[in-house]
């Protein structure tokens, strides 16, 4: 417990332990210009605190991955979970995907965008740096998965309002 509290105010910052947490949880929120947004939170549960991360991937592979259609963008905030599904993927070979990280080149990213929104590819991993540092605006999203929480609020927010741009741009409304 004292571990987890002390990575918590780490991660979130505050000294006191939960305002830091629900600071960043309503600087998210209120940033989404989505009306009519359907979000779904689900917590992984672990037995222990080591064995979160196996967790978390066995939840998102079983439980989360086989129902990603066509346009789903999964934004991984760290760049070892992003390999971790990323080789998965590679392996699995049973979704197309593209890959976006902080380490892609910039003729990497035009096609891994054209792919994505064309509708060739239906997969899009994209890593929290890579938008920290590029603030990619991706088209054609229809579906977002947070594989976890971002670590800054803002691209919670980003992320979500890409759904309106989507939505927008192809004359359908959000369910």
């Amino acid at each position: 417990p004292a571990y987890g509290r002390a990575l918590m105010e780490e991660t979130f910052g505050g000294g006191g332990g939960g305002d830091g947490d629900k600071k960043l949880g309503a600087e998210a929120l209120t940033g989404v210009g989505v009306p009519g947004l359907k979000m779904v939170f689900r917590r992984v549960e672990a037995p222990a605190l080591p064995l979160a991360p196996d967790a978390k991937f066995k939840y998102f592979v079983e439980s989360v991955l086989p129902y990603a259609g066509a346009h789903t963008c999964v934004f991984i905030p760290d760049y070892f979970d992003y390999v971790l599904v990323r080789n998965y993927l590679m392996k699995a070979r049973d979704k197309s995907f593209v890959a976006v990280h902080e380490y892609s080149r910039g003729t990497e990213v035009s096609r891994a965008r054209a792919r994505f929104f064309h509708g060739q590819r239906d997969l899009m991993l994209l890593t929290g740096r890579a938008l920290f540092y590029h603030r990619y605006k991706i088209r054609g999203i229809s579906s977002l998965i947070f594989y976890s929480a971002p670590t800054r609020a803002d691209q919670f927010a980003w992320m979500a309002n890409l759904l309106e741009e989507a939505a927008a741009g192809s004359g359908k409304t959000l369910p």
